[in-house]
């Protein structure tokens, strides 16, 4: 039998003017480590790991492991950016693989979310969008090569 994966990992900077936003991932935090406690979302079945860092003011949304749900991560961030009324609009990309090598097993997703909600996109469909319109006889999409220099090297355009 095999073995589903996600994996994820998320930076979340938040405002240091505005300690409340630490305080709403802190009682996030909370409540999953203390299933009785009420906390700001239900985070009951949490399928991600949080970290929380004070100086600068950040949170850390990640999962590595067998069993993870992005999608809950991506509702946690709807629910801080509804809760704040933030207009920021945040994504998460997911890479998802199986521990055995089954064909086409291997896939990834992306989670875009604002305080209006959140969408999903998977690279299956990106896929086949993109074979449609190749299809369809519209112009295949350039590809560029990748720039193998880094913004700090001498190097660098």
């Amino acid at each position: 039998m095999a073995n589903y994966y996600e994996q994820f990992s998320k930076i979340l900077p938040l405002d240091a003017k505005n300690p409340k936003e630490l305080e709403w991932w802190q009682k996030v935090l909370a409540t999953q480590n203390d299933h009785g406690q009420e906390g700001p979302i239900d985070v009951m079945e949490t399928g991600f790991d949080i970290k929380i860092t004070e100086d600068p003011p950040s949170v850390w949304l990640y999962c590595d492991q067998e069993g993870s749900d992005s999608g809950q991560a991506a509702e946690a961030i709807h629910q801080f950016l509804k809760h704040f009324d933030l207009p920021d609009i945040i994504t998460i990309s997911v890479a998802c693989w199986c521990s055995k090598p089954w064909v086409d097993e291997q896939s990834g997703h992306i989670h875009v979310i604002s305080k209006e909600g959140w969408e999903s996109g998977h690279l299956w469909t990106l896929g086949a969008d993109i074979e449609k319109a190749i299809k369809d006889g519209r112009p295949k999409p350039q590809q560029k090569p990748l720039d193998q220099t880094g913004p700090d090297d001498p190097g660098a355009r």
